[in-house]
């Protein structure tokens, strides 16, 4: 092991960062040092000690590099990881469509105490300026996210978890050996966490979806981010605007929105939204969303019946 140490640094000293064979050298070491050992303390020192960073950046784009961050985020201290986090300032959006480094993104929300420090160091680059007016290169690079097959999971995890229907099953494995070690390295609650970071990432998403639900529910993945953000948006959160907007998309006479809602996507979110919640084929009930209740179904029902097409 110390042999296999010292090879990593003079290859990173040597500034020979990028390739892969060190990436993957680097993770096998990582793997089989001690938790809580001068090894593993040593260790991440070396991963922050790039003055320029490149050493991080260029770990996270590949797949043994991200596990290697996921872990130093997962083991490190409050400091550590407020060091690692900033290294990666500028690069946020490109860890968001990258297949490997959405992945510290993830593990950044799962183990950093600090969700104030998380959210100005992430949030901004990610989803823009938090607010309920929104510019339109702002706008127009959160709809490239949202239908994104990598961008729009770092978007969509605060609201979804570890779900199987979003994540890759090397994400899923990443993040559950995340959570197994935050339980002794990380002091908040993963909800409590979850709630602020959401409280935080919510307004904007909601405000997207009440401008522009036309063109999110022109793609299946449009359709998903509606759902999921409108299911569990934290209470208090202002749904309505976004709500009415899909509403009138039934009223629309246009032959595009009438194309639109005829395919499953837009008929499966839909069906969520009057429900109230997605259905459980486990316990054979609909799960109900984040109160307060969506009342969905009372919202398009009176719309209808003000229109004159309820029976």
């Amino acid at each position: 092991m110390h042999a296999l140490h010292d090879l990593i640094n003079l290859l990173v000293q040597k500034k020979m960062t990028g390739f892969t064979m060190l990436h993957d050298a680097m993770l096998q070491y990582f793997l089989n040092v001690s938790a809580g050992a001068a090894e593993m303390t040593d260790y991440i020192e070396l991963l922050k000690g790039d003055e320029e960073g490149d050493l991080l950046k260029n770990l996270a784009f590949t797949k043994s590099g991200a596990h290697v961050v996921c872990l130093a985020l997962a083991y490190g201290t409050a400091k550590d990881r407020k060091q690692i986090l900033k290294v990666y300032k500028g690069t946020i959006e490109a860890l968001a469509y990258d297949t490997n480094g959405h992945q510290v993104l993830l593990a950044a929300y799962d183990v950093i105490d600090d969700t104030v420090l998380t959210s100005k160091s992430i949030f901004p680059e990610l989803i823009g300026k938090s607010s309920t007016e929104l510019s339109e290169p702002q706008t127009q690079s959160l709809l490239s996210a949202a239908i994104h097959l990598n961008a729009r999971i770092p978007i969509l995890y605060l609201f979804v978890g570890p779900s199987k229907a979003f994540l890759r099953t090397e994400d899923i494995e990443i993040l559950h050996s995340v959570h197994q070690i935050r339980n002794t390295t990380s002091k908040k609650d993963p909800t409590t966490r979850r709630a602020e970071l959401l409280t935080h990432i919510s307004p904007t998403l909601l405000s997207l979806i009440a401008s522009n639900a036309f063109p999110l529910i022109q793609s299946s993945f449009g359709c998903q981010f509606m759902t999921e953000v409108l299911l569990s948006a934290p209470a208090g959160s202002d749904r309505a605007p976004a709500l009415s907007s899909i509403i009138q998309l039934t009223h629309s006479s246009d032959s595009a929105t009438a194309r639109a809602l005829n395919e499953p996507s837009a008929g499966r979110m839909l069906k969520t939204l009057v429900q109230g919640g997605r259905y459980n084929p486990k316990t054979k009930r609909v799960d109900p969303a984040q109160p307060p209740a969506l009342r969905f179904h009372d919202a398009l029902h009176a719309s209808l019946e003000a229109q004159g097409r309820v029976l």
